[in-house]
């Protein structure tokens, strides 16, 4: 584990935050989908996504607010210090999304793995779809990145888990919303981070038409 100093932490949802610094082995991040270990003080690491793309200059993680580590970890501010290690992992494996429909499917926190696969290629003309499923508006981070993802050829559809308040938009589970408007399953690829339930559904209602199995990614 080594030193990173963090350039900021930004609340981006209740209960998260968005921890940015300059990892001192940038270059050992090659692939959308790695993560670190970070940690703070005595505690022990957590494990966490790397939310921003390989190219960028500096890291960002986003990180939900509920255990000892993370609530230390929220209260810090620029120039404060967190151990890191190595950037570590296979990634998302996208070599083979060339000529496929890209679904991207997210729940809750999984939503930083996914931003560095959006935000780490131009998607224009390729039918991309964002589906990201959060239990209320408030909760839902990167709210603010939606028109810039959209610029870069990624149709965003947020979805709630519930009904909150005057939200007129998808309801329910990412995958049974998807469902109501598919795709040729034979040219869909499917790249997903969130809570396994989602991630076997989603799966299952692909393949079920006509993605191979294998078209279905994960970052572990």
């Amino acid at each position: 584990m080594q030193s990173a100093t963090l350039l900021s932490v930004e609340t981006v949802a209740e209960d998260h935050v968005e921890l940015t610094l300059v990892h001192p082995e940038a270059a050992a991040y090659t692939q959308a989908g790695q993560f670190i270990k970070l940690s703070v003080g005595e505690h022990e690491a957590a494990f966490l996504a790397i939310a921003s793309a390989p190219s960028a200059p500096q890291m960002r993680f986003l990180i939900q607010v509920g255990s000892p580590l993370t609530q230390d970890l929220a209260r810090l501010q620029a120039g404060d210090t967190v151990q890191v290690s190595t950037p570590m992992g296979k990634g998302f494996d996208l070599s083979g999304l060339e000529g496929k429909t890209p679904l991207f499917f997210a729940t809750g926190s999984g939503i930083s793995a996914l931003r560095s696969v959006l935000e780490s290629k131009d998607w224009s003309g390729t039918g991309a779809r964002l589906y990201y499923g959060a239990r209320s508006l408030a909760r839902m981070p990167y709210q603010a990145q939606f028109s810039a993802w959209e610029a870069r050829g990624v149709r965003v559809i947020p979805v709630l888990s519930r009904e909150d308040g005057d939200w007129d938009g998808a309801c329910g589970h990412i995958q049974d919303v998807y469902a109501q408007e598919p795709v040729d399953g034979t040219k869909a690829a499917l790249v997903l981070c969130g809570v396994k339930g989602m991630c076997t559904a989603a799966t299952e209602v692909l393949v079920a038409h006509g993605m191979p199995k294998s078209m279905a990614l994960l970052n572990f």
